[in-house]
């Protein structure tokens, strides 16, 4: 019969065995390989980009500011050579809005390679007002802008605010809410009346008063009512003689007794009453 010979390697079959695991193995520590060298890569440029790269060569300061460019980047901290990755816009911001008062808003971006640009939003002057003895002018938000030594007649003035410390750069805190509430009031008053509001008293939260253009006194009396009694004026203003001294009492308006008269007669005694410790003082 006929017989086939095969011939058996016993030794191919282990060796090409190994072979082919270590190529397994080869191919199975490339990913591993270039995961790590893209690591390494990605360390290196993002510690050259904190070190070398992105250094600050120019800042650009836009918008309307009493404030030099000069001034703006001194308080900004900014110095050439900085990195653009390191610096924090809204610590910058803060910086700026509370180192240069009369900065409301100060939008600060970065334009890579090497520039910082600062846009500034300047802070208004609103007012006046008399606490602890200082006279502070403030915006429509109460930020402190300027110590004053008297009066200033092209402000509103508001007489006996209760609050913190004053800190220029920083929002002056009411320390009593009832009058927080009023001057709320009071300043959308100053801001929608046709006559210009020169000054209020709210010293006390039950005797607010008001003087307009320094020829009219008003009288609110509390809180109570109060915004029915700020329309109120509005509406009476329409009728009041504005070329004669007069006083409007508003006291003892309420919803059932809306009755309120007008009485034309000077009113020193009551511009004394708010003006006059400052005279004196000055």
């Amino acid at each position: 019969s006929f017989k086939m010979k095969v011939e058996y390697d016993k030794q191919s079959k282990p060796k090409s065995t190994k072979k082919n695991t270590k190529r397994k193995r080869r191919k199975a520590l490339r990913p591993a390989f270039f995961a790590m060298l893209a690591l390494f890569l990605i360390s290196v440029l993002a510690v050259l980009s904190l070190t070398v790269f992105f250094e600050v060569e120019s800042v650009n300061v836009s918008g309307e500011s009493i404030y030099s460019q000069e001034a703006v980047i001194n308080t900004a901290g900014i110095k050439d050579g900085q990195n653009l990755l390191r610096l924090n816009n809204n610590k910058i911001s803060d910086k700026l809005e509370k180192g240069l008062p009369y900065i409301k808003e100060a939008v600060v971006t970065k334009a890579f390679p090497n520039t910082v640009n600062i846009n500034i939003v300047p802070a208004v002057e609103f007012a006046v007002i008399e606490t602890s003895g200082k006279l502070v002018t403030v915006d429509e938000n109460f930020k402190a802008l300027s110590i004053e030594e008297k009066r200033r007649e092209d402000l509103i003035f508001i007489k006996g605010v209760s609050a913190s410390s004053v800190v220029l750069g920083e929002t002056v805190t009411i320390t009593d809410r009832e009058q927080q509430n009023i001057l709320t009031e009071l300043i959308k008053l100053a801001n929608d009346s046709e006559l210009r509001v020169t000054a209020f008293d709210v010293t006390s939260t039950v005797a607010v008063s008001a003087l307009l253009e320094d020829k009219i006194y008003v009288s609110f009396g509390s809180r109570n009512h109060f915004q029915n009694k700020i329309n109120h004026l509005k509406a009476m203003l329409v009728t009041v003689d504005k070329d004669v001294e007069s006083k409007i009492y508003l006291d003892s308006w309420t919803l059932e007794n809306k009755k309120t008269s007008v009485i034309y007669e000077e009113i020193t005694q009551h511009i004394a009453h708010f003006y006059g410790n400052l005279e004196k003082n000055n």
